[in-house]
């Protein structure tokens, strides 16, 4: 169902009608926790948009937002635990904000994933139809051995 809604063509990368822009992950591994707000906020504004042209809801929806999110090359999403719409325990596999970091010898100290977190609030803030936020609570890039996304 997805994969009707997205058109890559004359120069062009549209989804739901909307411009879309891919940017290297060098440049996706620059931002700042500023970047939080605006992503939870166009994530949430898209995935919206998809919700009402597609009439989906609920798990039906979570499965797309992850397509979605999976396609945009942020790495793979897995939901570990879901507490009903209360709070939920998210991983992110091969992150490349992450690799780029690795590349650069760049070793934090604090998690760093603040555009994957805004777009992780966004989703489960349509998702479950609350204002929702996530935290990264432990991030690979500081060497925890994987990213993982308290959502609540």
């Amino acid at each position: 169902m997805f994969a009707r809604q997205f058109s890559m063509e004359d120069g062009k990368i549209e989804l739901l009608g909307n411009r879309e822009v891919m940017l290297p992950a060098n440049f996706v591994a620059s931002f700042d926790k500023s970047i939080y707000a605006q992503a939870k906020k166009a994530s949430s504004n898209m995935l919206q948009k998809l919700a009402k042209k597609l009439g989906l809801k609920g798990p039906e929806l979570m499965n797309t937002a992850i397509q979605i999110y999976d396609s945009y090359g942020l790495g793979k999403m897995v939901i570990k635990t879901m507490n009903g719409s209360k709070s939920a325990l998210v991983e992110i596999k091969e992150s490349p904000i992450v690799a780029e970091l690795r590349l650069r010898g760049e070793k934090p100290k604090l998690p760093v994933c603040f555009l994957t977190a805004g777009v992780i609030a966004g989703t489960f803030t349509v998702v479950l139809n609350r204002n929702m936020d996530a935290k990264e609570i432990r991030c690979a890039a500081k060497g925890d051995g994987v990213c993982q996304f308290e959502v609540k």
